[in-house]
Order: structure tokens, then C-alpha cells, then sequence
């Protein structure tokens, strides 16, 4: 039997509610809608994101209250247009640093703080752009290698071939 398209629903588990995200019990769930809500969000025309947007979640008193706000900014300076008045507040920042690695020394933690886009570092967030991405994320904001990121792959990869060369001679 063939299916129609008419017949598949297109808008099965679309989240357009950050306040649905932020609502979840745990972080596995937040992680998963607000997968979802991006999903949704890259996949709307520019009026719905902006209303998207402008959505205050309630606080979660975690990390996830920085994380709407400086998501949210991301996004909004990416459609050239201002972050919303709630994400500004500084009640969306961190006291402390929060850290994707638990030891903030680490050179995996030191490039995820040179890589962290302003909206979430100044929220004191210490984490790259890849938690923004989707596959429907448009092309232009998807993050470019920074000249030290292709110096250093350059590095290693001269490093492993060489180490490899040795190996097989």
C-alpha cells in the first residue's frame, strides 16, 4: 500500500513552547525538547521564530535558565534582530562558570571557551555553538573554524601521519 503525503502528519512532536522545555523533570528531557524546539525553530517562517523568540520560559534554577537566554540571543543576533528584553536580564546569567567538561583546565575545556559564541560566554556559559546546531540549521550560521582550530588539525594531522609513516616503515 502507498502513502499518500496528505496522509503523513507533519507537525508530529514539533515543540514550540520553551516553556515546555523548561518545565521538563529532568535534563534528559529538557535536552530532548529543546532539540526539538530548534528543530521547529530553524524550520519556521522568520514571523514564528521571532515569536518563538520572545517566549519567556519559567526558571528553572539551573543552568538551563542561562542556556534559554543565551540560545535565544544566539539565534536572535543570527536573524539580525535584537535579543529579547528577558533574555538580557541578569537573572539569565550564571554565577558561576558552568563548564561542558568537569575539569575547566583541560584543553578540551580552554577551546570550548575560546569557541563559545559572545551571547553564551557572557552568561557565563563555557560551551561551543554545537549545542544551537541541527540539521536544518541554515548554512550561513553555522560556525566557521577559527585559524588556531585549522592550525592546530593541520598540527595533528602532520603529527599522525608522521607517527604512521614510522610505523609502517
Amino acid at each position: 500500500m502507498k502513502l499518500k503525503m496528505s496522509h503523513i502528519p507533519l507537525n508530529v512532536h514539533r515543540n514550540k513552547s520553551l516553556t515546555a522545555v523548561a518545565q521538563a523533570t529532568s535534563n534528559e528531557d529538557r535536552s530532548i525538547l529543546w532539540r526539538e524546539w530548534l528543530d521547529t525553530f530553524y524550520l519556521a517562517c522568520d514571523q514564528t521564530r521571532l515569536a518563538m523568540l520572545e517566549e519567556e520560559p519559567p526558571f528553572t534554577d539551573t543552568f538551563w535558565d542561562a542556556l534559554f537566554a543565551a540560545g535565544v540571543a544566539w539565534l536572535a543576533h543570527k536573524m539580525h534582530h535584537p535579543a529579547p528584553l528577558w533574555a538580557k536580564h541578569v537573572s539569565r546569567r550564571l554565577k558561576f562558570p558552568y563548564w561542558r567538561r568537569s575539569d575547566p583546565t583541560s584543553l578540551t575545556a580552554i577551546c570550548d571557551r575560546a569557541r563559545a559564541p559572545a551571547e553564551f560566554y557572557s552568561r557565563n556559559l563555557y560551551i561551543g555553538p554545537e549545542i544551537m546546531l541541527r540539521a536544518r540549521t541554515p548554512e550561513a550560521w553555522l560556525p566557521r573554524p577559527l585559524q588556531w582550530e585549522i592550525e592546530l588539525g593541520k598540527e595533528i594531522l602532520a603529527y599522525y601521519s608522521k607517527k604512521h609513516c614510522q610505523t609502517n616503515s
